[in-house]
């Protein structure tokens, strides 16, 4: 059975080890959710559309495989069917979830290509790939696999690299992917500043259509709107952080670049579901929450500490 998830720190933790950021670029439309069948296996359901940037653990690989025929994007590249990346350690992480995709992540123990580069595009066999998604759609959710099941996964792997080849990475390396790569740190670096397409299309030395173009093909989304979506995520993620100490909803925003407060909130609640006060009042009574129970763990040994004392 799949377990549900609600917000986005919540599906963050099934990127569990990997340097990353997760940027909501729609309101959720359907029930996200992950189910986790090994510790080498889960398969994730977005529910909302969201873009995955940081990098991958340094140590293990993994192969990131699409299980259904959404529009998933690796670096502007689709993933479906018979294709899938081959992820090595400290690779760059630039993956798009519709809200309608599920993806399922295997870590292998070991190298599976020695020579590979960080990230490898590849196109297996259809038989190949089929039989790889059937065992990992079949094993049972909870528990570690089976020692038999986790063999004949192992073996599907192996199939499935020796059978795949490099799928063509011409477009990755067009002017308007180098376009998006550099519009992206421009926009990490001045988060917090005004940035308008004009001066984003200078920084980049490209045209607006070159670069809207660029952004709906690897986010299918616009430059501003790629930049609105980032500030509103980072905001939330500040939130839902929030320790019980008294925080500022506007100095948070500001610092993100938002000047206008009544726009901010009503932009934040139509991404998010909820205002920015019920995403901090949430955090806050989790922290108290936390703080209850450690108070009382320390009390409770304290009290045992004193009795065997007495005694």
């Amino acid at each position: 059975m799949a377990h549900s998830y609600e917000s986005l720190e919540q599906l963050k933790t099934c990127f569990e080890g990997w340097d990353v950021e997760l940027i909501q670029l729609g309101p959720r439309r359907q029930t996200g959710w992950a189910s986790l069948s090994s510790s080498r296996v889960i398969r994730v359901h977005a529910g909302r559309s969201v873009v995955v940037r940081g990098t991958t653990p340094a140590i293990d690989e993994c192969l990131l495989l699409s299980l259904q025929e959404a529009s998933v994007r690796w670096l502007g590249q689709p993933i479906s069917g018979s294709r899938f990346a081959l992820l090595g350690g400290r690779a760059r992480v630039d993956l798009f979830l519709p809200y309608d995709a599920t993806v399922c992540l295997i870590t292998t123990e070991a190298p599976a290509r020695p020579a590979a580069r960080r990230m490898q595009l590849l196109t297996a066999t259809s038989e190949s790939m089929a039989a790889l998604v059937a065992c990992v759609e079949s094993a049972p959710e909870g528990h570690d696999l089976a020692r038999a099941l986790d063999d004949a996964l192992a073996s599907l792997v192996r199939r499935v690299l020796e059978t795949s080849v490099p799928t063509p990475e011409t477009s990755m390396r067009t002017q308007r992917a180098a376009a998006v790569a550099r519009a992206c740190r421009f926009i990490d670096s001045y988060l917090g500043k005004p940035i308008s397409l004009a001066e984003l299309c200078a920084r980049c030395d490209v045209g607006v259509r070159t670069l809207e173009y660029g952004f709906r093909q690897f986010y299918d989304t616009t430059p501003i709107g790629f930049i609105k979506s980032q500030r509103l995520s980072r905001t939330h993620a500040a939130l839902a952080r929030a320790d019980a100490q008294p925080m500022s909803i506007s100095a948070i925003a500001r610092r993100m670049g938002f000047t206008h407060m009544g726009q901010y909130a009503q932009d934040y609640r139509s991404l998010f579901g909820e205002s920015p006060t019920m995403t901090l009042r949430r955090a806050q009574s989790l922290d108290q929450q936390r703080d209850a129970i450690s108070s009382s763990a320390t009390a409770q040994g304290d009290l045992t500490i004193s009795t065997f004392r007495t005694r």
